[in-house]
């Protein structure tokens, strides 16, 4: 049996198998920032989840917005980076309507 075959196999099956997981690894990047937010305002180390407790607690809603938004932005921009992993590693995943697909 030829060594190609199954180096090449074995490691499309592993990448597939990666980013499957991805959406699991990706809620645990969101999780990290929410526990920044924890972190930062417990031990008072600078950062943007204690600036989010402090204007929270200052009523300063042109900033909260502006740091939640930073925050979707990163979350949103993971996950779309997840999907698009997941559609070059895959070749049934597609992007493009067939014919005949609803």
């Amino acid at each position: 049996m030829d060594n190609r075959f199954l180096d090449t196999r074995w490691s499309k099956e592993a990448l597939e198998e990666a980013a499957d997981t991805n959406p699991i690894l990706l809620k645990g990047i969101l999780y990290t920032i929410c526990g920044s937010i924890y972190i930062e305002s417990l031990y008072s180390v600078p950062g943007m989840g204690g600036l989010l407790v402090d204007v929270i607690g200052r009523q300063d809603n042109p900033m909260v917005q502006a740091l939640v938004m930073i925050y979707s932005c990163i979350g949103i921009v993971g996950l779309l980076l997840g999907d698009l992993l997941m559609a070059v590693i895959d070749p049934r995943i597609s992007f493009v309507k067939k014919e005949g697909a609803r």
